[in-house]
């Protein structure tokens, strides 16, 4: 695992586990809640996609340089050490 000198994992995270049970949670909240959903440290977007997908409005941003290649161009690159 390749971390950059801010803190970021710049290759895949082969550790990455999709919470089902937490993702329900979520969504329960947010769409009672409603608003904007910020994922940021996202990842490869596995929740922005999912939140998107059960009516969540979600934007996701990570600091990997591949962050939009990962996520199937779905989240954004952003330094969040800044």
């Amino acid at each position: 695992m390749i971390i950059d000198s801010k803190g970021c994992f710049q290759d895949v995270n082969p550790h990455h586990f999709f919470d089902e049970t937490l993702f329900k949670e979520l969504v329960k909240f947010f769409l009672n809640e409603g608003g904007t959903v910020v994922d940021l440290g996202c990842g490869n977007g596995d929740y922005t996609r999912a939140l998107l997908d059960a009516g969540v409005q979600c934007d996701g941003y990570d600091g990997n340089r591949n962050t939009y290649e990962n996520s199937n161009h779905l989240c954004h690159i952003l330094d969040l050490s800044e």
